[in-house]
């Protein structure tokens, strides 16, 4: 699958801010250039030693299976999924140069836009071929198909795999899409299996569920598109009344063995803590959870 709305990244590798600047009269026609780039350009945004970084990864970047693996796993637990964003009154952007600076250079988490738009420039910078998927998520009621979770999907030899680093839960490993396996991370086993006629599904059953109910976590299109296709979606999700993420403060972190939440609704601020074993809650201050987030998040 290919979106074919933005540059290919091998032509982008190469150029870069300042040889704009040469191919340019003056300061002005510098800066003209740049704003007229493509919205997923990487040139003068991703700098992949920082974002290795920023995850804490150290081993192969080459584009394989296992690598794949490993940084979507790194990421999870290194990059939180929040919506602080909201609740400040500051507009989400989700271009490459936006995320970068937050997520990177700022020490930020984000939501599904965000941190998934992050995560589709660092593998598309290192050579996978990644597509972004529109998904709605799953309820008890029918699927309205309003499409406000971004997913991604990277091709690896011959086969197409769903990786997703915004959905507030780990998936596990590397998911593919024709179902043939699954993967298993905090206490729920995934696997891709058809939702209906139009949309692939990503399920879930807990692993210590003797039945065979699968249940849906979210419905998505194989189609890619670009990350412009999602700015209503974005809009409606920082902005309605409707929204949980207007609702509620979050900011959660995979641990590899369990999960930090930090959450504050109308039940107050609290602070939990979970694992294979147990789960912790803890009611806080509003200083007590200004702390906790520089504390465990290291967001100030």
């Amino acid at each position: 699958m290919s979106s074919g709305s933005e540059l290919p990244r091998s032509k982008l590798r190469g150029i870069n801010i300042g040889a704009i600047f040469f191919a340019s009269a003056n300061a002005e026609e510098t800066l003209q250039a740049a704003e007229n780039m493509p919205l997923g350009d990487l040139s003068i945004s991703m700098n992949i030693e920082k974002f290795l970084h920023r995850i804490g990864y150290q081993g192969s970047t080459t584009p394989t299976l296992d690598v794949l693996a490993a940084l979507q796993g790194r990421f999870l637990q290194t990059i939180p999924f929040e919506n602080l964003d909201i609740h400040n009154g500051i507009k989400l952007k989700f271009d490459s140069r936006s995320v970068f600076e937050k997520i990177v250079e700022k020490n930020r988490g984000g939501l599904c836009f965000e941190n998934n738009a992050l995560f589709y420039d660092a593998l598309t910078y290192l050579g996978f071929q990644v597509d972004m998927l529109r998904a709605e998520m799953c309820s008890d009621s029918p699927l309205k198909k309003f499409y406000s979770h971004m997913t991604l999907t990277v091709h690896i030899d011959g086969e197409d795999y769903l990786v997703d680093v915004g959905n507030g839960r780990s998936l596990g490993a590397p998911l593919p899409l024709s179902g043939t396996s699954t993967s298993q991370a905090e206490g729920f086993i995934y696997q891709i299996r058809p939702y209906d006629d139009e949309h692939m599904g990503l399920f879930f059953r807990k692993t210590d569920d003797q039945s065979p109910e699968w249940q849906p976590r979210f419905a998505f299109l194989t189609t890619a598109v670009n990350r412009e296709s999602f700015s209503e979606a974005c809009y409606y999700v920082e902005t309605s009344e409707e929204s949980v993420f207007t609702q509620s403060r979050i900011a959660t972190l995979y641990t590899g063995e369990g999960r930090i939440t930090l959450s504050k609704n109308d039940n107050g601020y609290s602070l939990t803590e979970t694992s294979s074993e147990k789960e912790s809650r803890v009611e806080l201050t509003p200083e007590q959870f200004s702390e906790q987030l520089v504390q465990r998040f290291g967001i100030s």
